[in-house]
């Protein structure tokens, strides 16, 4: 049955995403018609806990010959935006300058040379339960001593303190009172910085999120969310494919609460700081593809809705006791790709740019960007059925001159179970087919399957996982 294009409603704004007709695995659109929202790099940070005794398993004093290079080399190579600490609900017990720390716990130096050595900025969690002026110390040891100015510009205060399971958790009206404590000693170290304050995304109109903003008023300049939307035993994959459509659905919400009981004031940025499949006790289904092509529809999902910045949970996070791995690489010491790690490095290389096309409606998804002013295009096609999708075709117009040149066979990546997780490189025809048009005919697409395909001017592709537009 086709499907007609969607408008994504923003506060303050409307966006339209580009018409996109799919019928028989036909999607359709003109590249021109469109105003959607800006598919930041940002999307592509990464959690990584001080508590990974994997990257740095000795003193500080010996971090440069005992770091596990290895894993840091595949972290670089993700090419993450930036990258979260000290980690989850730690963050409100860690006490950045104990001198009881364990020497194999990743600490501040050792995380702003792995920061420094990804090329990525850094976001920081401050512990809630201890007196602003431990934060405000912490900031002023990273952003203003050393020379590092800026190496840290986002900082969060405290980490789900609305969740009633939190070691920091009170009123709302009492977070935002102490949000301004932190706000006021914090910038007095550095007025640059980017202050966020944690919100609960599935709570936008709830007694504590008003309360909150209410007392909030103008002293944040972020909201950040976590989304984990399963929980043992239900972790089902048709539970887990549905779930981006809650998260869309949730972070509209959220977005009109904050614009309703603050009116006037400038639209925060959003940063989705945690996200994977379930919210606890990781088992199987998060180290099979399911697990991907989730984390795929979550950036279309991201991608679709304006948010900001997002940051996956986690680097290194297995649970043996279960068999699950919150992580994208194992975490007994070998490294070891999951299916995740793959689709995270496909979607951070290519999917960026200007949103062109969103179709989520059926068992295949289609999402399409622009690299700046006609620099480039990518196509991510993900097959959410465990049946073989044949005759998948995009149909696209509105492309400007440079694309118009002879195709043919074009290649692809495809993230999809196997043996082991890895990328494969597939071909794709691709036919100029008029003017400012082509369309690209794939082969026959795998269930539960991650595909992405980056086309240059000339309609000349490249592999997502080599080179970014």
């Amino acid at each position: 049955m086709p499907s007609v294009g969607r408008v994504t409603a923003l506060v303050g704004a409307v966006v339209v995403i580009a018409t996109v007709v799919r019928a028989a695995e036909v999607f359709r659109f003109d590249a021109s018609a469109t105003t959607g929202p800006a598919v930041s790099r940002m999307l592509y940070g990464m959690n990584v806990a001080r508590w990974d005794d994997l990257l740095f398993p000795a003193a500080t004093s010996q971090m440069l010959l005992t770091c596990d290079r290895d894993a840091i080399a595949k972290l670089k190579d993700l090419k993450p935006a930036f990258l979260k600490y000290p980690g989850g609900n730690d963050a409100d017990s860690y006490v950045w300058n104990d001198p009881k720390n364990a020497d194999k716990d990743m600490d501040t130096e050792e995380f702003l040379w792995l920061a420094r050595t990804c090329d990525a900025p850094g976001f920081f969690t401050v512990n809630f339960t201890q007196p602003p002026a431990l934060a405000a110390e912490w900031l002023r040891f990273v952003n203003v001593l050393g020379g590092r100015k800026g190496a840290v510009p986002y900082w969060e205060v405290g980490d789900e303190v609305w969740g009633h399971w939190a070691k920091s958790h009170t009123t709302g009206e009492g977070y935002g009172r102490k949000f301004r404590e932190f706000a006021e000693a914090m910038r007095r170290e550095d007025p640059s910085v980017k202050l966020a304050a944690n919100l609960a995304l599935a709570a936008a109109d709830s007694t504590w999120t008003r309360e909150a903003l209410r007392s909030l008023g103008d002293s944040f300049d972020m909201v950040t969310m976590t989304f984990f939307p399963l929980s043992p035993p239900d972790e089902t994959d048709e539970a887990l494919f549905r779930s981006p459509d809650q998260y869309r659905r949730m972070f509209r919400e959220l977005e009109a609460a904050v614009a309703q009981i603050l009116p006037g004031r400038p639209r925060p940025q959003y940063c989705l700081v945690g996200f994977n499949s379930t919210s606890t006790k990781p088992g199987p289904q998060t180290v099979q593809m399911a697990n991907a092509v989730f984390m795929a529809q979550m950036f279309g999902a991201l991608a679709e809705t304006g948010t900001d910045m997002a940051c996956w949970w986690a680097f290194h996070n297995a649970y043996p006791q279960r068999g699950g791995d919150y992580g994208v690489l194992t975490s007994d010491g070998k490294n070891t790709p999951h299916y995740t790690y793959w689709v995270f490095k496909l979607l951070s290389h290519g999917f960026h740019g200007r949103l062109l096309a969103a179709n989520h409606e059926g068992p295949v998804e289609f999402y399409a960007t622009q690299h700046g002013e006609g620099d480039g295009l990518c196509l991510v096609v993900i097959n959410t059925a465990t049946t073989s999708s044949a005759g998948v075709r995009v149909e696209v117009s509105g492309l400007s001159d440079r694309f118009l040149a002879p195709g043919g066979p074009q290649p692809f990546d495809m993230v999809t179970s196997g043996p082991a997780a890895a990328v494969t490189e597939h071909r794709a025809e691709v036919t100029p087919s008029g003017a400012g048009a082509l369309t690209v005919a794939f082969p026959e697409l795998p269930g539960y399957s991650v595909s992405v395909m980056v086309l240059k001017p000339a309609a000349r592709a490249v592999n997502a996982s080599e080179k970014s537009g």
